[in-house]
C-alpha cells in the first residue's frame, strides 16, 4: 500500500473545497483517490481512508480520532479547566455543558463488511462523533453524535458578605437602613398654612348668662 505520507490533503485556491495530491496528481474526491490508490480499501489501511474521506466531507471541522488514551486525556483535562458554576454563555463551547462519552466505545477506524466505521472529533466544540461510509457510497459518510452522560449540576455561587456589601452599602448582618419618609412640600405648606389661619381667627363670644 502507498505510504500515508505521499498523500497530501489540503484546499484549492479558495481555502475552503477540499483536494489532495498524490505525487504530481491533484484529485478532488474521495472516489478519485481510490481510484489512484485501490489499496486503500483494505482493513489495514481504515485509518488512512477514514482520514481521506473526513477531509472531503467535513474539511477542517472535524478530526479522525485514532488515539483513545490520547483524547480521553484531552477531553477530562478541558473538563476540568472549565468553571462549573459558570452560566452558560451564547458561543462559548463548554464539554461540561454536554457531558462525558464512554470513552470505551471510541475505537480505531476499522473496516467490516464493506462498511467503514471510525470516531471522529469536531475541532471547534471537541465533542465526540461516530462515523460510518459504506464502500460504495464514500463521498457521504453518515455522521452521528455519540451519547454522552451529563454531568451533576453544581449549586448555584453563594454571594459572600463582601459582595453584599457592595449591593447594599453595609454589613449583611444589619441590612441597610430604612430611611424615615420625608412628607411632600406641598403637605408640609398645607399644614402650615391651616395653623397661621387657625391663630388669626378670632374666637366666638362666650353664650349669654
Amino acid at each position: 500500500m502507498t505510504s500515508p505520507a505521499k498523500i497530501a490533503l489540503g484546499f484549492q485556491k479558495d481555502g475552503t473545497t477540499p483536494q489532495a495530491v498524490i505525487g504530481a496528481q491533484t484529485m478532488g474526491s474521495v472516489t478519485e483517490v481510490i481510484a489512484r490508490m485501490p489499496d486503500l480499501v483494505a482493513p489495514e489501511a481504515a485509518a488512512e481512508l477514514a482520514r481521506v474521506i473526513t477531509h472531503f466531507a467535513r474539511g477542517r471541522d472535524y478530526r479522525v480520532i485514532t488515539d483513545r488514551a490520547a483524547f480521553e486525556e484531552a477531553y477530562r483535562a478541558r473538563i476540568d479547566s472549565e468553571d462549573p458554576a459558570q452560566s452558560f454563555r451564547q458561543g462559548v463551547y463548554r464539554l461540561i455543558d454536554h457531558g462525558v462519552p464512554e470513552f470505551e466505545d471510541i475505537a480505531e477506524p476499522v473496516l467490516t463488511d464493506s462498511t467503514l466505521t471510525w470516531c471522529a472529533e469536531d475541532a471547534i466544540t471537541g465533542l465526540p462523533y461516530v462515523v460510518t461510509a459504506a464502500l460504495d457510497r464514500l463521498d457521504t459518510p453518515d455522521v452521528q453524535p455519540m451519547p454522552l452522560t451529563p454531568l451533576p449540576t453544581p449549586p448555584r455561587k453563594a454571594v459572600s458578605d463582601a459582595g453584599l456589601k457592595m449591593l447594599f452599602g453595609t454589613d449583611p448582618e444589619v441590612g441597610p437602613e430604612t430611611p424615615a419618609p420625608v412628607p411632600p412640600d406641598w403637605l408640609e405648606a398645607t399644614v402650615s398654612d391651616k395653623k397661621s389661619k387657625d391663630t388669626d381667627t378670632n374666637p366666638l363670644p362666650p353664650p349669654p348668662a
